[in-house]
């Protein structure tokens, strides 16, 4: 690899390693400015030098040539990507049911196969048929003007130089895709700035704005630019199997299975690091060797035989060279750690800050800034990679973010920094003397004296297990870093104490080391101490506190430290202390003084006696001083108090724990088990987004804002009564496997899009959970997921014992999985479906044997409900049906409340109540709905217009005649009020905000029956009717907000008219004994308020 860098070097002019720009003089801190200087120069000497490299592709021309030919690949070839092509393929063809062009990237490191699987896709036989398929080869300079040259060029076949404008060529493209199906891919997009891809996805969505369905596929090695430029989720490419690797090996050498080379084949494809393209290229070399070759290879540093042809490397260059001078520094720096090393992102930034790596600003803040920018830059690139954890969100279980390279990615950083790693047989000639870094081992150095190996000017060491001389340090003037993990000293030598420029200090799993000397207080530069694993330790040195540039302290497993020094209060600069497995309970009023802390983590205890409860319950008044935490672990931490308390009070102590702590950003409560509660509000944690629950085994409830985190565990929380639980993802796999451990009485399930596979489904064992009784399963309106909404429903099996369901949000045209069909949900007895954008037909609910209550709300596909769909013709449906409810039903046009079967007339099953709102099309046919409560708002239709088969309609003698009756929000004229007429048993009638009548229809006076009549904020009613006489029955009336009625009530001669009813004006007027307020009035969905 370092020989591939080597000619790569010789290629562009001036491109040098990093080893030679490091001062070959002694480096102290006034001469590094010396040294970046120097690497502007040769930034711009390299930037100089790409600029005359000739460019590749169509739009890196001055002018437009001719395309390349069409990607040719051999599908049956490639291996190990089928899954990937499927995943693809499904996400494209969204396009047909969304409005605009989709813009899938696929990113992944360099040589994972980007490209190769974009040209399977293109080659695919569903896009064969497309009117244009455009391949465009992207470059390393962004010309958007180029690109839209280039797509003109695919679809006319004409070169156009005089378009010169990008609006011009956008709007030519426009006219030119106009209804027409394509398919783009841009391959090999490189890192972008905001704005550029701000442009460029504005660019291709307005090219698609026309078109009948367009494709885009973006192939780009930055995360960072995938995020920017997608419409949907991010491809993310992952590297291969080592056994795929090995078959690749295998196809380019027709390797035979049982030979002697399938056994080294196996080892060398462990070394491609799951890039298929190092798979290719080692294939490639081993195929004109014999086995004796393969076992050289094997010995041999793999890397230096790979050629600059190799695409994968090409872009681990050309990403170096477009990094600023100061991000160089930091990515080479992480040579120094071993290959697959597991790198803490605090770690990793404080070393950088102390060598001085990051471009230097008087502020400490934007030092810190600029250090969480180069992170995010080589998280983008794949320089560094999010590790693997078990609650998959990239951090460890202290909360800290965790980061790994690709073996092949250190391998190019190694090449770009000298490390010294010395072995045996090494000799002082045998390392380069300028070396800023140093890694060091008991294995490697052996016998070895390290005054011969190390040199004064070294400004890092990493050493682990080595047993340390007194005298080691004190030539080393220069160190600013300095790693001695699990070392078998049982003191520190007084040599580091001298080290003035010392910034960094990791003593993790010294576990003999027993003090710590007063002079650690003269490390005035120390910025991070790292003690943890030390539980040798049985008290730290007063002098600690001298150290007032200590950022970070360490203390995680000092089982043996009994407290803190009072000193630590002094700590004004500490934001970071880690007391995770401790036992220093009189420590704790300590902590209150160190107000800047932003990570504090108190977690699992070591022992509790019966004193440290009184320590313990300080903990809370120390919390309300530590008004910046960002993340706290109080894991195992509260069991002793919450004990001791009712449930009522280990509310109040947690919130008084918690309720002043407005920046924080991670809590972490597991393992409490005696937590029976949170607060219902997120109030004044608006901020939090990680909340960790898990083994809280009595917990109660899941609130909805915690439902909300963009990471919520809730493992093992077995004793949930209710869960409000929000589907999250990082990419690759979603959150919802956290609900495998809960079995509450209610769940919601919210935002299912973001389900990753069907074995996460799986996992979590839904149809299990036989304590569940109320579920809600919810799509985001309008998204599309990596999972077919219809397969997902299907596997989403509920319990028998679900009695309440919701489906939110389902995007098909029908919703009936094969549980539906199923006894399964035998003892369902509600059911609601909302926002169906696409559902056209409703499912049978006569499968339902104890469903008495039913609620659709907006379901704009709908026009007509049909008595016998829903009760698949079945004259026994819905007989314990008590509520139908229909809600912002914009399209519906018609209720036919009939059906026929064997010769005879059904009709809808009567029921209790019937509700119906915002459905302005609506009609009943032929006969009304047997209900005896009927609520009409917002519904002009159903008031007037009179369905042709309404009379004359004989109803079953099983009919149950309307009662009550509510009209809200329904402006219809006075004389249009014809559905009273077909109410003749009908008791009581409230009239809502009906503001454009003038009088009570004349239809009221048939209604001989009606016993109650409330009159609600109609203020354009001026009188009753003379007809009011006849109602005879007629014993309560209330009119309130009428006030032109009300006056006209109250003349003398119309108040001897009304004086055996007695009109109430006020809402809550209390009735005479003998009275009853109007039924109707407790369906009115506007809460009423009493007049003043």
């Amino acid at each position: 690899f370092c020989n591939f860098v080597s000619k790569m070097s010789l290629q562009v002019t001036g491109m040098p390693h990093c080893v030679d720009i490091l001062p070959k003089k002694n480096l102290v801190a006034n001469q590094i400015k010396t040294m970046k200087t120097k690497l502007r120069m040769i930034e711009d000497e390299l930037n100089q030098s790409v600029s005359d490299i000739p460019q590749q592709g169509a739009i890196a021309q001055q002018d437009i040539d001719p395309p390349k030919t069409t990607p040719q690949v051999e599908e049956e070839r490639i291996l190990g990507r089928s899954a990937d092509k499927q995943r693809v393929m499904a996400t494209l063809s969204l396009s047909n049911n969304r409005e605009g062009p989709i813009i899938l990237p696929i990113f992944g490191l360099g040589g994972v196969g980007k490209t190769t699987l974009a040209q399977v896709v293109y080659k695919d036989t569903q896009f064969k048929q497309y009117d244009f398929r455009v391949w465009i080869h992207a470059s390393l300079k962004f010309d958007l003007l180029k690109i839209g040259r280039s797509m003109l060029f695919h679809a006319s076949g004409e070169e156009r130089h005089g378009s010169n404008d990008v609006e011009y060529t956008m709007s030519h493209l426009q006219d030119i895709y106009q209804g027409m199906k394509v398919l783009v891919v841009l391959d090999g997009l490189w890192d972008l700035d905001s704005k550029q891809l701000k442009e460029l996805k504005s660019f291709l969505l307005s090219v698609g704005e026309k078109s009948t369905e367009v494709a885009v596929i973006v192939t780009t090695c930055s995360e960072g630019v995938a995020r920017g430029i997608c419409t949907v989720e991010p491809h993310k490419l992952n590297p291969l199997s080592d056994d795929m690797c090995c078959a690749i090996i295998k196809q380019r050498n027709a390797i035979k299975d049982g030979s002697d080379k399938e056994e080294r084949g196996q080892k060398i494809a462990s070394m491609c690091g799951g890039l298929p393209s190092a798979a290719i290229v080692l294939g490639s070399l081993l195929g004109s060797k014999d086995p004796v070759g393969w076992s050289d290879m094997m010995k041999s540093d793999i890397w230096s035989s790979i050629s600059s042809s190799s695409s994968g490397t090409r872009f681990f260059v050309s990403s170096y060279k477009s990094m600023p001078p100061y991000l160089k520094l930091c990515f080479a720096y992480c040579a120094i750690f071993p290959k697959g090393h597991i790198i803490a992102k605090h770690d990793l930034i404080h070393q950088w800050i102390v060598l001085h790596l990051i471009e230097p600003s008087e502020n400490v803040s934007t030092t810190q800034q600029h250090a969480e920018e180069y992170i995010k830059r080589l998280l983008d690139i794949s320089f560094l990679q999010s590790a693997k954890s078990a609650l998959t969100s990239g951090k460890d279980g202290q909360g800290t973010i965790m980061f790994t390279m690709h073996d092949i990615v250190h391998s190019f950083a190694v090449a770009m920094c000298e490390v010294i790693v010395p072995d045996a047989g090494m000799g002082i000639s045998d390392w380069n003397q300028h070396c800023p870094y140093a890694l060091l081992t008991n294995s490697g150095v052996g016998q070895l004296k390290l005054s011969n190996i190390l040199h004064a000017q070294l400004r890092a060491i990493r050493c682990n297990k080595m047993d340390i001389g007194d005298d080691l340090f004190s030539f080393l003037g220069s160190l600013r870093v300095l790693e001695l993990k699990e070392s078998p000293m049982h003191k520190l030598p007084h040599s580091i104490c001298r080290l003035q420029h010392l910034g960094y200090l990791n003593l993790s799993g010294c576990s003999q080391l027993v003090a710590l000397p007063l002079s650690l207080g003269d490390l005035i530069n120390l910025v991070h101490i790292d003690l943890s694993d030390c539980f040798g330790l049985s008290q730290l040195p007063e002098t600690l506190g001298n150290l007032l540039n200590l950022s970070h302290i360490g203390l995680s497993r000092c089982h043996g430290l009994v407290g803190l020094p009072g000193s630590l209060e002094k700590l004004k600069k500490l934001v970071h202390l880690d007391m995770s497995f401790w036992s220093c309970f009189e420590g704790i009023p300590v902590l209150g003084g160190l107000t800047s802390l932003q990570h504090l983590n108190l977690s699992h205890p070591c022992c509790y006696l019966p004193e440290h409860r009184s320590h313990l319950k300080l903990l809370k008044d120390v919390l309300f001083k530590l008004t910046n935490l960002q993340y706290l672990n109080l894991s195992m931490c509260l069991n002793p108090i919450f004990y001791c308390l009712s449930e009522e009070g280990s509310l109040k102590y947690i919130q008084s724990c918690i309720n002043r702590l407005s920046s924080l950003e991670h809590l972490d409560l597991s393992h409490n088990t005696f937590l029976f509660d949170l607060p219902e509000s997120q109030d004044g944690l608006n901020k939090l987004y990680t909340l960790d629950l898990s083994s809280c085994i009595r917990l109660k409830r899941v609130h909805e804002w915690m439902g909300k985190m963009d990471f919520l565990n809730i493992k093992n929380c077995k004793g949930l009564e209710s869960c409000h639980f929000t589907v999250q993802n990082d990419g690759s796999s979603s959150s919802l496997v956290q609900l495998e451990d809960v079995n509450c009485k209610k769940l919601d399930i919210i935002c299912l899009e973001r389900v990753k596979s069907m074995q996460e489904v799986q996992t979590i064992g839904l149809s299990k959970k036989q304590n569940l009784r109320q579920l809600k399963l919810d799509w985001t309106v309008g998204s599309q997921g990596s999972v077919e909404q219809n397969a997902l429903l299907g596997q989403l099996v509920p319990p028998h014992t679900v009695e309440r369901l919701v489906l939110h949000g389902y995007n098909r045209e029908t919703c009936l999985p094969a549980w539906w069909t199923s006894s399964i949900l035998s003892n369902l007895v509600e059911v609601t479906m909302e926002d169906f954008p696409s559902c056209r037909r409703l499912p049978p609910f006569s499968l339902l044997p104890k469903l008495k209550c039913v609620v659709l709300k907006r379901m704009v596909n709908i026009t007509r409900i049909d008595t016998g769909g829903l009760s698949s013709g079945s004259k026994a449906s819905f007989h314990q049906l008590d509520k139908f409810t229909l809600e912002d039903m914009q399209c519906l046009e018609q209720f036919n409340t009939t059906y026929h079967s064997g010769g005879e007339v059904f009709m809808f099953p009567p029921m209790n109540e019937l509700f119906i709102q915002t459905c302005p099309q609506l009609c009943f046919g032929p006969c009304i709905p047997r209900a005896q409560k009927l609520l009409i708002s917002d519904c002009q239709q159903l008031l007037w217009r009179d369905r042709q088969g309404v009379h004359g309609v004989e109803v079953p003698s099983t009919s149950a005649p309307v009662t009550q009756l509510v009209v809200e929000n329904c402006n219809v004229p006075q004389p249009n009020w014809s559905l009273l007429q077909h109410l003749p048993g009908l008791q009581s009638l409230t009239i809502k905000n009906c503001d454009i009548i003038e009088i009570p229809p004349e239809y009221l006076s048939g209604l001989t029956s009606l016993r109650e009549l409330a009159i609600d904020g109609c203020k354009s009613i001026k009188s009753l009717p003379e007809s009011i006489h006849q109602l005879t029955n007629l014993k309560v009336l209330c009119i309130w907000e009428c006030p032109d009625l009300k006056t006209w009530c109250e003349l003398v001669a119309n108040k001897e008219k009304l004086a055996c009813i007695g009109p109430k004006y006020e809402k809550f007027a209390p009735f005479m004994p003998a009275e009853q307020p109007p039924q109707g009035r407790m369906n009115v969905s506007v809460q009423l308020e009493p007049t003043h």
